[in-house]
């Protein structure tokens, strides 16, 4: 009779990579083999371990075989299953990256039933927890979540799941660090912006209208006049958006300004200082004036200008807008100042003591008039010309008197007087000498060379000799005679002296002859007209012609 086997002892199923049995023959003194899965019977003593145990279903089987070699037929076996293998457990769901919440919740699966798990945060101790594991009040920063699994036969993983992520529940700063700010009188505008946080993105908001993602240049072209104000808010990686934009408005102002001078002297005024009121189309404006060709610089709505010149003034004035639009064209105010009273002084009158009751006069202005008056010792002043006789005069001493104006409105400071002693009974003037007409022509054509080389007046003098002492008089004036009408351009004249027939002629050049002379000598022809008493010597009653200066016929 075959012995029977029994498996006494057996490992748990499922089991580690370990395992134990422990079996018995009903037969003292029968011999023990072992079979493993598929492998043959060995001998094999009670207990025994099998080694090299894979993960997996696994059968053992003893057989005893007695004294007799009677050999059990049917042997004991154990199937169970091996699990050396820890479990691996996966984070299924939990931030990443960076997030901008203080909270965070993570679900886990090892994939084996029955497992436990231990979690921790950081740096934290390993502390049993079960999916999903949450967390709250995380502070701004780094985070680490591990979670680790135990199986059921105690195997623990050795390589826990981890999560890294970053929490930022700050909102990022923005900042407007260049662009239009108050008045611009571009239509365009560009900005750069800014924020301390790195890897920001930008929206931006014009006019109110909806915020939009911009660069952090953001530009904007064809502008309508008007305000315009521009908010941007950052947004970080985490989403967190900046909950007070930087915002920066402006006016954007294309219409450049006019100006306008509302008053100030025009014309020809007779005063040295001149001040001006000037307006512009738009409120706000400064201005800047320019006078008589000097370059702008800022003045007020009123400028004033005092020690002015003689001769031609223009003040420019352009308004300059807040938005800095300058008037392209600036008004202008164009005067003259005449401040200079004319001098008027006789060159021509009656002797120190005049035997005649009528006297002729003759005055030379230094500026064109355009009004005289004159008057007779204590009398009232009247109008008369610059070449007046009077008659009927009374036996005695007189003065007679002559002022004039000029067309600014400027009059003599001076009267020019001259004063005689009419006494006796007239004598008849006598004709001047032909004689003296060479040397007058040799002084006049003096004078013109040296005025025509520099410009200098000259003062030559031509000597007239008279056939008697006191007797005559003798006037004398170089004209252009195609002028209209004739132009006297130097004169002079002279009464014969009481004290001997000979004196010297002073020659005169009138400002209008000076610019004559200057501009036209050579061009023109010269002849003297001389007379003794009458009108004017420019084609007077008495003249008497020469030959033109220089002509060598001339005597």
């Amino acid at each position: 009779t075959a012995p029977d086997t029994t498996i006494d002892g057996t490992p748990a199923d499922p089991s580690g990579a370990g395992a134990t049995f422990a079996f018995s023959a009903s037969e003292p003194g029968a011999t023990l083999e072992c079979a493993l899965d598929t492998a043959a019977f060995a001998p094999c003593t009670s207990p025994v371990s099998p080694g090299g145990l894979v993960d997996g279903a696994h059968t053992v089987r003893v057989r005893a075989t007695d004294a007799a070699g009677n050999t059990d037929a049917s042997p004991a076996s154990f199937t169970w299953t091996v699990d050396a293998t820890a479990p691996d457990t996966s984070i299924t769901s939990g931030p990443s990256g960076v997030t901008s919440a203080p909270t965070a919740s993570f679900d886990f699966d090892a994939g084996e039933a029955g497992a436990s798990y231990e979690c921790r945060l950081d740096a934290g101790a390993w502390a049993a927890c079960t999916s999903p594991q949450a967390y709250g009040s995380l502070s701004d920063g780094s985070h680490d979540f591990d979670v680790r699994a135990t199986d059921a036969l105690g195997n623990v993983e050795p390589t826990p799941a981890s999560r890294t992520w970053t929490v930022d529940a700050t909102a990022p700063d923005t900042s407007i660090t260049s662009g239009p700010s108050g008045p611009a009188a571009s239509a365009s505008a560009s900005f750069a912006v800014s924020s301390p946080e790195a890897g920001v993105s930008f929206e931006c908001a014009r006019d109110g209208a909806a915020f939009t993602a911009c660069t952090s240049t953001p530009s904007y072209t064809a502008l309508a006049d008007g305000p315009h104000t521009l908010q941007v808010r950052a947004v970080d990686a985490a989403g967190n958006t900046d909950a007070t934009p930087a915002s920066r408005s402006w006016t954007v102002d294309t219409i450049v300004p006019n100006t306008t001078i509302a008053s100030g002297p025009a014309g020809t005024v007779t005063t040295r200082s001149a001040s001006f009121g000037v307006t512009a189309s738009e409120a706000g404006v400064s201005f800047q004036c320019a006078r008589d060709g000097a370059a702008f610089s800022a003045c007020t709505s009123t400028p004033s200008y005092t020690a002015l010149a003689d001769g031609a003034h223009t003040l420019q004035v352009r308004a300059v807008d807040a938005a800095g639009n300058t008037d392209a064209t600036p008004a202008s105010r164009t005067w003259t100042v005449d401040a200079t009273p004319p001098v008027t002084a006789f060159y021509r009158g009656p002797d120190a003591t005049w035997p005649s009751t009528s006297a002729t006069f003759a005055s030379a202005d230094s500026e064109d008039v355009v009004s005289r008056m004159c008057k007779l010792d204590a009398g009232a002043w009247a109008a008369c010309n610059g070449q007046t006789t009077l008659t009927g005069l009374s036996q005695g001493t007189h003065t007679y008197s002559m002022r004039a104006g000029d067309a600014a409105g400027n009059a003599v400071v001076s009267p020019a007087t001259w004063t005689f002693t009419v006494s006796g009974t007239a004598a008849q003037p006598t004709q001047g000498p032909v004689s003296a007409l060479g040397a007058i022509q040799s002084a006049i054509d003096l004078t013109i060379r040296r005025l025509g080389a520099n410009g200098l007046l000259a003062n030559d003098g031509a000597v007239v000799t008279f056939p008697s002492p006191g007797a005559g008089h003798l006037a004398v004036a170089l004209v252009a005679p195609n002028g209209t009408p004739p132009t006297a351009v130097i004169r002079g004249s002279i009464d014969a002296p009481a004290g001997g027939p000979t004196a010297t002629m002073r020659l005169r050049v009138s400002a209008v002859g000076r610019t004559l002379l200057q501009g036209l000598k050579g061009t023109v022809t010269w002849s003297v007209q001389v007379g003794q008493e009458g009108p004017p010597l420019l084609g007077g009653v008495w003249p008497q012609s020469v030959p033109a200066i220089g002509d060598p016929s001339a005597t």
